[in-house]
């Protein structure tokens, strides 16, 4: 399945793994420089430690 951009069961993951992850869960994040990735990390995860690495395509890892 092709995926980009403007379809929106992309947001579907982010906003289901915030409300259900409990205290010290990890979340990967992959292709973090694209826009809807960018925006979803800021609205669901902004409060959250991050940690971006530049060398995995910018996976983002988060810490719950």
């Amino acid at each position: 399945m092709v995926q980009n951009d403007n379809k929106p069961e992309r947001l579907i993951p982010f906003y289901w793994s915030n409300l259900l992850s409990k205290p010290g869960t990890l979340i990967y994040i992959d292709d973090s420089s694209r826009k809807l990735e960018s925006y979803c990390i800021k609205k669901y995860f902004n409060d959250n430690i991050k940690e971006i690495f530049l060398n995995r395509n910018k996976c983002t890892k988060i810490f719950m």
